[in-house]
């Protein structure tokens, strides 16, 4: 499992968010790590999605303690995360030709 979408590293992050202070704690997450969470809240999986659900929530309440110009460019990265599509190739159908033979690939 890629160690970033375990959910011991949502526990870690929040545990470092809440020992740090509102602005250090803002300021230093990145915005790669706000979006990919957003997007395990929406296509994670049991209890990985249910703390990456926790995790965006208490982001934006922090991000809303710091003012509306902190909440909104947050809700801006946690939107583009959630909007992101899922990695699934459900529906996937492809025509190829391999060493001169054609093949139908179905996912």
């Amino acid at each position: 499992m890629n160690r970033l979408a375990s959910p011991f590293s949502t526990r870690l992050i929040m545990r470092l968010c809440t020992a740090l202070p509102h602005r250090l704690c803002i300021s230093h997450i990145s915005r790669v790590l706000m979006a990919y969470a957003a997007w395990l809240s929406v296509y994670g999986s049991g209890e990985q999605q249910r703390l990456a659900a926790e995790f965006v929530s208490y982001i934006l309440q922090r991000a809303g303690e710091e003012g509306k110009d902190v909440y909104r460019k947050a809700l801006e990265v946690v939107e583009e995360g959630m909007s992101r599509g899922s990695l699934k190739l459900k529906g996937f159908e492809k025509k190829v030709e391999v060493n001169g033979e054609k093949y139908k690939v179905k996912a």
